[in-house]
Formats: structure tokens, sequence, C-alpha cells
């Protein structure tokens, strides 16, 4: 089996935790009366909590970049290619991505969230060159 299909199958999984956690944290907003329901109807009534900001905004992220991920690691696996370097740099960018989320969701300090966030572009990047030099 190629080991890429690991940090792909890693990345799945995070984007549905986040997807859990959004849930409940609307959830038992809604249900200690910290919002209205009303506001998920057009998302302007009332206003969320932080948390539901957070895990919202966090699960929109996991469709923005992760998407570039997804794509290349297809990419690789329809080649059948297997690299150290791609696999090192999906691992990367799949746990850099694990703490951004624990870090956004969770304390949210911005330095810590945007040096994690940085590091994922650079394994992102690195993924996306040596799948370019693997393809040429």
């Amino acid at each position: 089996m190629n080991n890429l299909i690991y940090p792909l199958f890693g990345q799945f999984f995070l984007t549905q935790i986040v997807l859990l956690i959004t849930f409940v944290s609307r959830v038992v907003a809604v249900n200690t009366r910290q919002m209205d329901f009303r506001y998920f109807k057009t998302y302007d009534y009332g206003n969320p909590t932080d948390l539901v900001k957070k895990t919202s905004r966090h699960f929109i992220n996991l469709f923005e970049m992760p998407t570039l991920f997804y794509v290349g690691g297809v990419l690789a696996l329809t080649r059948n290619l297997q690299d150290p370097i791609l696999a090192y740099s999906a691992w990367g960018f799949f746990i850099a991505r694990v703490f951004h989320a624990f870090i956004h969701i969770g304390p949210n300090k911005i330095t810590p969230r945007m040096t994690i966030f940085g590091l994922s572009v650079i394994a992102l990047n690195i993924f996306w060159f040596r799948l370019f030099i693997l393809l040429a």
C-alpha cells in the first residue's frame, strides 16, 4: 500500500473531527441559550459564541488549503509515486494541520497559530515541488 494514503486519510478524519466539534458546539450554545437557533437560518440573527465562530471558521478552513493536498495526494496515488520526500512532506502537512486545529479551536493564540500555519504551507510547497519533479 502506498504510504501517502495514511496522511490523506488522517486529513480526512481531522476534517470529520472538526465537523463533529462544530456541530456539538452549536448544539450546546443553542441548548444553553448562549445563542438563538434562528442564527443558523441566515447567519445574521443574533451573535454566535466564540467557540461556534472558531469551530465554524476552522471547518471552512479545512476546505481551502487542504484541498491542494488532496489533489496532489490523489495525483501521486494514481501515479503510484512512492518517494520519501513526498511522504515526509505529506506527513508534515497533516501533522501541522492537526496542531493548527488544536491551537485555532483551543487557545487561539495568534503567533503559534500563524507559525504552525506557515509550517503547513512550507510542507505543502515541498510536497508539490517534489510532485512536480517526480512527474516532469
